[in-house]
């Protein structure tokens, strides 16, 4: 798939587009995930944040897994909703994300912002509490979408 140029209102439809799919996602993989999953999640959380912390990785190398980690992370969220459409959408709109997240997501800061939300996420999926995973996982959305576009002006061709 060959993505288009970004535009502010590609930004804004993309991010409203997940602002509705993503809260429930969470909704949904509240009510299947597994303790194997919570597990996997809990991993993957802990490896973030070595790398974030690395004085000895190489920025690309650093960034590089980081997006390997997070896409990992919400890969389980997603799975486990059990819901193949749902599964299919996101996983349509999986480059686009993609390339905004890459947009984003730029310093470690913004990194441990992320993570300590996936943090807050993966204690909802342990306690089933389906609402504020929905809510944490839409502020998620949201606050990514303000990292994108503190940065829009550099990339999008509409400005």
């Amino acid at each position: 798939m060959r993505l288009k140029p970004l535009t502010h209102q590609s930004i804004n439809q993309i991010f409203g587009i997940r602002r509705i799919l993503e809260p429930y996602a969470a909704r949904l993989a509240c009510e299947n995930i597994s303790q194997e999953d919570i597990l996997s999640l809990k991993q993957l959380k802990a490896a973030a944040l070595e790398v974030i912390f690395s004085e000895t990785l190489e920025r690309d190398i650093k960034v590089k897994e980081l997006f390997r980690l997070n896409t990992r992370f919400h890969d389980i969220i997603y799975l486990t909703t059990k819901n193949p459409y749902l599964i299919q959408i996101i996983t349509n709109l999986k480059s686009m994300v993609l390339q905004l997240r890459s947009l984003g997501v730029r310093e470690d800061s913004a990194w441990q912002k992320a993570w300590n939300e996936h943090s807050m996420l993966i204690s909802y999926f342990e306690s089933g509490d389906a609402e504020k995973a929905a809510v944490l996982t839409r502020e998620h959305v949201d606050n990514a979408k303000s990292d994108v576009i503190a940065r829009a002006d550099e990339y999008v061709v509409d400005s």
